[in-house]
């Protein structure tokens, strides 16, 4: 009955040791993740303007206009292309053929509405566009199983704890019973002399 009760004791003592608080499971990373087998280049936006088509990108604090003709995919050379958002405005540098890129204009997280100028041959055009960059989410919370996350001092303390529960419950439980022998190893040593 005692070993029972000094077990029972020594194991609530061990779960208390290595038991930490979990934290709840977050979908957020999961959700903000791109589909499976998606190739995603960067946050980026298209448009067709007249004969011209037009690729908006925002990657690494460059932004970059990809200008194309619509009937055969050729690059757009020469062309003079600004951009102005609300609040700033950057004349594009062509960098390769077709490419048109800038690191004077900054992009806030969530949606940027701007306008696209270019003049292709001698004839200008403006296209308004929206450009949405990621929104930075809060970091997801890790779940961890809570005896992996136990240091080796409380792994070390929980173990002490019930070999010494266990031995205690043990010289208790067999105390009795050297009692008992030696009352028994008494008498009969009485009784004999």
């Amino acid at each position: 009955m005692i070993f029972n009760r000094i077990a029972l004791a020594a194991s609530l003592v061990c779960a208390c040791l290595a038991a930490q608080p979990r934290e709840a499971w977050s979908h957020a990373a999961d959700a903000m993740a791109a589909p499976p087998g998606a190739v995603v280049i960067a946050p980026r936006t298209e448009a067709r303007a007249g004969g011209t088509e037009i690729v908006a990108i925002f990657s690494k604090q460059i932004f970059a206009v990809f200008l194309s003709r619509y009937a055969d995919g050729s690059p757009v050379i020469g062309a003079k292309v600004e951009a102005d958002t609300d609040l700033q405005s950057a004349t594009l540098t062509e960098t390769d053929p077709g490419i048109y890129s800038s690191k004077e204009l900054l992009m806030a997280p969530g949606r940027n509405d701007l306008t696209l100028k270019f003049t292709i041959n001698g004839v200008a055009s403006t296209k308004a566009l929206t450009l949405t960059t990621p929104i930075e989410a809060a970091e997801a919370p890790v779940s961890r199983p809570a005896i992996s996350t136990a240091g080796p001092v409380a792994i070390g303390g929980a173990v002490a704890a019930v070999y010494a529960l266990l031995s205690a419950a043990f010289l208790l439980a067999r105390r009795p019973q050297h009692r008992a022998m030696a009352r028994v190893v008494a008498r009969a040593r009485r009784a004999e002399g």
